[in-house]
């Protein structure tokens, strides 16, 4: 048996095959139409020099689920994860419902949003921004979650 190693080049890595579940307008119009309240969640901001990370508790959503925005130096991050199946409509007691986040973070101007990276594990979300010499305007990106 001979195994055979596929090369592939960094534009099929980077961003990568990875397709978000969900995109701005479903977010948006689904945030909207639901009487579900808007979660938002805990974060913790670390300005370490050259990068900063941000770490956010989003417990119970797949990395599919989000949605994460770069514009200029601000990240905004949302979540819309439809839990409702008909298992779950038959609690007789109901005390969380993880089901909507939205959080803006305004971010140092230096902030590069063209190489950010972020990672979902645990219900953790970190993503790191590295820092430029200059300031970037006029720039937006999506950014998927490994």
């Amino acid at each position: 048996m001979t195994i055979q190693l596929i090369q592939e080049s960094p534009e099929e890595i980077y961003p990568g095959i990875f397709v978000p579940s969900c995109d701005k307008h479903m977010i948006s119009d689904s945030f909207k139409k639901s009487t579900a309240i808007i979660r938002k969640p805990m974060v913790n901001i670390i300005d370490k020099g050259t990068i900063v990370s941000v770490e956010m508790i989003i417990p119970g959503v797949k990395r599919e689920e989000f949605f994460i925005e770069g514009r200029n130096n601000i990240l905004n991050v949302s979540v819309y994860h439809n839990e409702m199946t008909e298992e779950n409509k038959m609690f007789s007691t109901r005390e969380f419902d993880c089901c909507k986040f939205q959080r803006e973070i305004i971010l140092p101007q230096n902030a590069d949003l063209s190489f950010v990276s972020a990672t979902y594990d645990s219900g953790i979300l970190k993503i790191q921004v590295p820092k430029t010499e200059k300031i970037i305007n006029d720039f937006t990106t999506r950014i998927a979650v490994y």
